[in-house]
């Protein structure tokens, strides 16, 4: 688990970011933990779905309140291709949020 800390030493709050990689998809949860009690908060994104053809879809998200801008690299893009078996992969082998939108027929898969 790949982990930044930041601790505040004002009010004893520490804050954990942390990646957990399920299957081929890194989620972000956010552990707040305050005078030894835990607090957990899934981080949400706006979504958006492309179904580009009958075997191919385009699975993009980008943080919250963020889906109108499609022309920023602010985007994970995802690909499911379904031409031969279904294969899902990220554009260009990469799971961070830096892709555009509007670009992803563009990508490698």
């Amino acid at each position: 688990m790949a982990n930044q800390q930041a601790r505040q030493d004002k009010n004893k709050a520490h804050a954990l970011i942390g990646h957990s990689k399920v299957g081929d998809d890194a989620e972000t949860r956010q552990i707040i933990v305050i005078d030894g009690g835990i607090a957990t908060a899934d981080v949400e994104y706006d979504t958006l779905i492309d179904e580009a053809s009958a075997t191919v879809t385009y699975i993009g998200k980008c943080a919250a309140g963020s889906v109108a801008t499609t022309d920023e690299a602010i985007w994970k893009i995802k690909k499911i291709d379904s031409t031969s078996g279904t294969k899902i992969s990220f554009a260009d082998g990469s799971t961070s949020f830096n892709k555009i939108w509007d670009d992803r027929a563009t990508y490698t898969y």
